[in-house]
């Protein structure tokens, strides 16, 4: 008998050593703390590290792991497009130009296709010899592709995803069977990865590594990204893209950002005494999307608040309440031009600006703008602080809201098409253009003079632009 236990013990090490064979890549040791972690137990995992880290190299080894040690394994690796999987992984290849696939799994462990010396199947699959199987995936259809349990489930370029409801669709499929989750990513301002990395969901074992972290560094000890190579990147990169991609900052506004580069120098106000000064509420009334109020104490916004699906009333009576907490007594009430016709879709009975007259005694409607004129306008005052933000959290989460507030990119060409993207829910839009309405209130008298100065193009070539901007009664 002993024999015969002492016989199988040795042919299940031989077998494990045959498995552990088939496992070409050896992680970096930053990498092995993951390895670590995966194997104590931990189901998800959001890693945000800096470009040439090895994210997708490393991810697709723990797949492979995965598949060998597990026989009959199914794992879906997602990609933003199947054309970003096949050239950085099914046809990709090394520094070293040898192809991924084999620098990362031995050809043995493969179950490989027919007549054909590619590694995948046409199915876009890694097929292994136990049944295992690694699907490459379309982020656009991968919800459409789950017809059954998955063990392990790897989000390459998860900030970049288009399909902003996949990992909602997907965990169901992981729930099931207890399967596992990495997303892999650099950050990108109002994605779900960068709200899984900043959240305190504790479920999820989470690494930020810059290219400055001192883990930073190759097999042999040497940094991976040195002075050199960051100097080279700096020029070469856009600032927004250098901090984004390569020092991991999460609150890097998107190279589409509308005033992104504008908050970038914005005036952050650390004091500031209210009590008793004059506020200042403007207003973006919402019927389909958020209405959004701004709070402003001379020149300085102190205060956001946006909502859906309520009446006037609830706005008008969280201002009174924010005026009676703050000690406030003297209020001017800022809306939009189409405040005197839109109607309540709650209370239908009076429109917005009666609404709000019945209950302050100054409320100022604007008339209808330029919105190529407004926004140049926002920009100056942001950057020359005409307009400043007290640091507070309320404010901080308002400007990494504005920081999302994008003009239209053509999806096939990539040309900037200068006209905003207007969202629903709490969107970006609704308080931009609260903010928006402030600085034309108080600053367009100004700009109207010299408006030029501070315009790509002749706005005066504008019939709408020759509108008069200032508030009327």
């Amino acid at each position: 008998m002993k024999a015969i236990i002492k016989y199988l013990e040795s042919v299940l090490e031989t077998r494990e050593k045959e498995k552990q064979s088939y496992l070409i890549f050896k992680p970096r040791k930053y990498q092995q703390e993951f390895v670590k972690k995966y194997d104590e137990g931990i189901r998800f995992f959001a890693i945000c590290w800096c470009r040439r880290m090895g994210k997708d190299m490393f991810a697709l080894y723990v797949a492979c792991r995965e598949c060998i040690k597990k026989p009959r394994s199914i794992v879906y690796y997602i990609f933003p497009t199947i054309k970003q999987g096949k050239m950085m992984i099914l046809e990709g290849f090394t520094n070293e130009k040898e192809r991924i696939l084999e620098a990362i799994i031995s050809k043995k462990a493969l179950k490989l296709p027919e007549k054909s010396d590619k590694l995948f199947h046409s199915d876009n699959s890694i097929r292994f010899k136990n049944g295992s199987i690694i699907y490459f995936v379309d982020s656009r259809v991968a919800d459409t592709k789950v017809g059954g349990n998955l063990d392990l489930v790897v989000s390459s370029e998860t900030a970049m995803q288009l399909n902003p409801t996949l990992l909602d669709l997907l965990l169901p499929a992981i729930e099931n069977v207890d399967g596992k989750l990495i997303l892999v990513s650099t950050p990108r301002l109002g994605s779900q990865f960068n709200e899984i990395i900043e959240s305190n969901d504790e479920k999820y074992y989470k690494d930020i590594m810059n290219a400055l972290d001192v883990r930073a560094v190759d097999d042999e000890g040497n940094k991976i990204w040195t002075d050199e190579k960051l100097e080279n990147a700096r020029k070469m990169m856009s600032k927004s893209k250098f901090e984004e991609e390569l020092l991991c900052n999460l609150d890097v506004a998107r190279e589409s950002s509308i005033y992104g580069y504008s908050l970038m120098q914005a005036n952050w106000v650390k004091e500031l005494s209210i009590k008793g000064k004059k506020l200042y509420v403007s207003e973006d009334l919402g019927i389909n999307d958020s209405t959004a109020l701004v709070f402003v104490v001379e020149n300085t916004i102190i205060h956001h608040y946006a909502n859906v699906d309520n009446a006037t009333m609830h706005y008008i009576n969280y201002i009174k309440n924010f005026m009676k907490q703050a000690e406030i007594r003297d209020v001017e009430i800022i809306l939009p031009h189409d405040a005197k016709n839109r109607i309540d879709n709650i209370d239908h009975l009076t429109s917005r600006r009666e609404a709000y007259s019945k209950n302050f005694t100054n409320v100022k409607v604007l008339n209808a703008y330029s919105i190529s004129k407004t926004i140049e306008i926002v920009k100056h005052s942001i950057e020359q602080h005409k307009i400043k933000f007290y640091d507070c959290e309320n404010v901080r989460s308002m400007v990494k809201l504005m920081k999302m507030y994008e003009w239209k990119i053509d999806s096939s060409s990539g040309e900037n098409l200068r006209t905003p993207v207007h969202g629903r829910g709490i969107s970006a839009s609704n308080t931009c253009d609260a903010v928006e309405y402030f600085c034309m209130y108080m600053f367009s008298s100004i700009y109207n003079k010299n408006l030029k100065d501070i315009m790509q193009t002749n706005y005066l070539e504008d019939s709408d632009s020759e509108v008069s901007y200032l508030w009327k009664s």
